[in-house]
């Protein structure tokens, strides 16, 4: 009686010990997520592949391309939000795709993808190590998502244990939106320059 006593009091601890560990196992998108790296604008972060530094933010309601004579103008049903920055590879050639605006609410806004002819788009620019690149990422947001935001910028958009910075955007309020930014294109491949209306 002793034994089986035992015996059902082993197999039920073994039960509750296998319960716990399962109950308490962190699950496979847990495990593989990216590191975040946080910071804010203004601030230098250093992912694994790429160092970046997020310098300004401007708001406006259109985006101009300006290329030569000629200009498209991109309107939005929200605010377009223009992130300047720097980046450069750490320790080989890359190309960082994945850039996103992570609002108050959590959702997430892609770069746009309509003003894809700009000149100095993130996905658009090869990165040499040691040397920094001014480069633009372009996003399309509801007005109530700009405050309180975070931009997310990783090597790809699918990145698991690889770096993803998250820099906190500080916009301040109440929102200054400016009627137009325009980009014009340089006289060098990849160089532009913002006029801000």
């Amino acid at each position: 009686m002793i034994r089986v006593t035992i015996a059902v009091i082993g197999v039920a601890a073994a039960i509750a010990l296998l319960y716990g560990l399962q109950k308490t196992q962190p699950g496979y998108a847990d495990i593989t997520r990216p590191i975040a790296v946080h910071g804010a604008l203004g601030e230098r972060l250093t992912a694994r592949a790429f160092e970046l530094t997020a310098t300004k933010i401007t708001l406006a309601e259109r985006i101009a391309l300006r290329s030569g004579t000629r200009e498209q103008t991109f309107d939005t049903s929200g605010v377009w939000a223009v992130v300047e920055a720097q980046i450069a590879a750490r320790h080989e050639s890359i190309n960082v795709s994945s850039a996103s605006w992570m609002g108050a609410s959590g959702v997430r806004y892609t770069m746009s993808q309509r003003a894809a002819t700009a000149p100095g788009l993130l996905p658009a620019e090869r990165l040499e190590p040691g040397l920094p690149r001014k480069v633009l990422m372009l996003f399309e947001l509801p007005p109530e998502q700009v405050k309180d935001a975070t931009i997310l910028v990783s090597r790809t958009p699918f990145s698991p244990i690889d770096s993803e910075l998250h820099i906190k955007a500080n916009v301040p309020t109440p929102l200054f939106v400016r009627n137009i930014v325009r980009i014009v294109r340089g006289t060098n491949a990849g160089e532009w320059q913002l006029e801000v209306r």
